[in-house]
């Protein structure tokens, strides 16, 4: 049940089809192991009396050889206990099992059932216990008018995905504040490849040691499989709309509708016609309302992502209201523009319009992969610097603006703009204009993209965020003391010894120091001697060269919460 060596790229996408439960060691696993030891036992035509205690034997073996996680000993519970009573001609009540496993959980971890993957595990079997048996039999009667030709068993598999995932939908947008719209089809088509896949990948491990030859041969048919499964998830996760993002306060207010919907449509002298009538009137009156009452001000938490990009910036903020800001998008892409990196990190995120596009200069690789997003998201205002200058590449993007309408502005110091609550203050250039009758004529000008750099400070509650892009030395000493403490610096220019002056990080004494550079790039970014100063003031040192993607997400209390792609 170790996911270390797991690729990054691979386990985002199975997150955003909605099946990231089919990497994780949990029920579904012990009961499809469980299944073959069934059919194992059927097909030797073992006695009977046999079954309970191999099934039991067997999957207990495995959970304890897997490391006993919180998922698999409730699975694994549930299953004895149902396979006991039965096997004593008690059958037990639905939900006694699920009461026992949960019980059980307590009181062996008391703080086991806060665990989201736990939460997820209970929220998933309550639900197909609740509905997947009603559902079932609903699809089946549509079915059996529309497609009679297809098989009762197809419908009640829709019905399984459909229960467990509405059960265990508003626990991901929760603790994750995303959900997957396409999880369902993707469950439906990904269950049995896993379910083939795990016979083979335990035999393959049985044999390994005393039958190599035939574990290999076993485990090529595995592989198979399981490459089907990563190619089908890619493809599912692909699309910006895979992914949805939602905010705590959209949950706890579609709880309360549900629980006012549902006791009125249960109102005593009240139809079956009456029911639906009050069930749509008030889900209307919930979505009249939902954008007054957040707009009294802003809930949920703020995000950053720096985005992995190679030797480049790219940087995502998501406000507490979902809205984003894109500050820098990477270098050029060399195929389609849909195949960017940064078109793919938004679209894995589930951005699909960008309310400001900040360019800090005019450099490809921070300007590079404007292009792309303006091809693919809706941008509503771009700024910039705003220096002339003749690169080809900053020439289309001009016009790929103006083609699409974006509102283009230029940035200077003491400009603030305000984004769900989040404020965002230019802090430098004070002035990058360059005057075209003081060049003489016919003569070339050599303008510095990175002394123009905008340098932005970011600012939610008490959280502080300075956005540097390429920002000189010179250019840090000059704002040093108009900044003051902050949380996150993003460092200025890969780390390169341009930036990152000594007497500016001792002014601003970051927490977090958020580096964005390629891997062994031809460089040396980022310096030694800028890792050396940053760790001098205390400052956590977070590389998208060494830990791939990073994700800050800040609460209104100020906690700050990290996740990279490589740990």
């Amino acid at each position: 049940a170790r996911r270390e060596g797991l690729d990054p790229g691979v386990r985002d996408s199975f997150a955003a089809a909605g099946i990231a439960h089919l990497l994780a060691i949990s029920g579904f696993h012990v009961g499809v192991l469980a299944l073959w030891v069934l059919i194992l036992i059927r097909t030797l035509r073992l006695p009977p009396r046999w079954s309970t205690g191999v099934v039991v034997g067997v999957v207990w073996g495995y959970v304890l050889m897997i490391g006993a996680p919180a998922a698999a000993r409730r699975a694994a519970l549930i299953l004895t206990a149902v396979l006991v009573t039965r096997t004593r001609g008690r059958p037990s009540s639905r939900w006694a099992p699920l009461s026992v496993a949960a019980l059980a959980v307590l009181l062996s971890d008391s703080d086991g059932l806060s665990s989201p993957g736990v939460q997820l595990s209970f929220a998933g079997a309550a639900g197909l216990l609740r509905w997947a048996g009603p559902w079932s039999a609903v699809l089946q009667s549509w079915g059996q008018r529309r497609t009679p030709r297809l098989p009762r068993s197809v419908w009640s598999a829709v019905a399984g995905a459909l229960a467990a995932t509405v059960a265990t939908a508003p626990i991901v947008g929760w603790h994750f504040e995303r959900v997957s719209s396409v999880g369902v089809p993707v469950t439906l088509l990904a269950t049995p490849l896993v379910s083939a896949a795990m016979p083979g990948g335990i035999a393959a491990l049985l044999l390994e040691r005393h039958a190599p030859s035939v574990a290999g041969v076993i485990a090529a048919g595995t592989s198979t499989l399981l490459d089907a499964l990563v190619t089908l998830t890619e493809t599912a996760a692909k699309p910006w709309w895979a992914t949805l993002w939602v905010s705590r306060f959209d949950l706890a207010a579609a709880g309360v509708g549900t629980v006012v919907a549902y006791s009125a449509a249960r109102s005593p002298g009240v139809g079956a016609v009456g029911r639906r009538a009050r069930i749509v009137l008030w889900v209307g009156v919930a979505i009249a309302l939902a954008p007054v009452v957040r707009g009294i001000g802003a809930t949920g938490s703020l995000e950053l992502r720096v985005l992995d990009v190679g030797q480049g910036d790219a940087l995502a903020l998501r406000t507490p209201r979902g809205r984003w800001i894109l500050v820098d998008a990477g270098r050029p892409g060399d195929g389609p523009t849909a195949n960017h990196p940064v078109v793919q990190s938004l679209r894995q995120a589930g951005v699909g319009e960008i309310a400001l596009f900040v360019i800090s200069h005019a450099d490809a690789d921070h300007f590079g992969g404007g292009e792309a997003v303006l091809a693919h998201h809706r941008v509503r205002r771009i700024l910039d610097p705003a220096v002339p200058v003749g690169k080809g590449g900053y020439v289309r993007l001009l016009q790929a603006a103006r083609a699409e309408g974006v509102s283009w502005e230029a940035g200077r110091a003491g400009d603030r703009l305000e984004v769900d609550g989040v404020h965002l203050t230019v802090v430098a250039p004070a002035d990058t204009t360059v005057h075209a009758s003081s060049v003489p004529l016919g003569s070339t000008v050599q303008i510095d993209a990175n002394a123009s750099s905008l340098v932005v400070l970011v600012e939610w509650g008490a959280f502080r965020a300075l956005l540097t892009g390429d920002a000189l030395a010179a250019t840090e000493r000059s704002i040093a003391a108009t900044v003051g403490d902050i949380d996150v610096l993003k460092v200025a220019h890969h780390g390169s010894l341009t930036s990152s002056d000594p007497a500016f990080l001792a002014a601003v004494r970051p927490e977090w120091a958020l580096i964005s550079a390629g891997r062994r790039n031809r460089y040396g970014h980022p310096s030694p001697e800028v890792l050396g100063r940053l760790e001098t003031v205390g400052a956590d040192i977070l590389r998208t060269d060494r830990d791939g993607e990073i994700r800050l997400r800040v609460d209104r209390n100020g906690e700050v919460r990290v996740w990279t792609a490589r740990k």
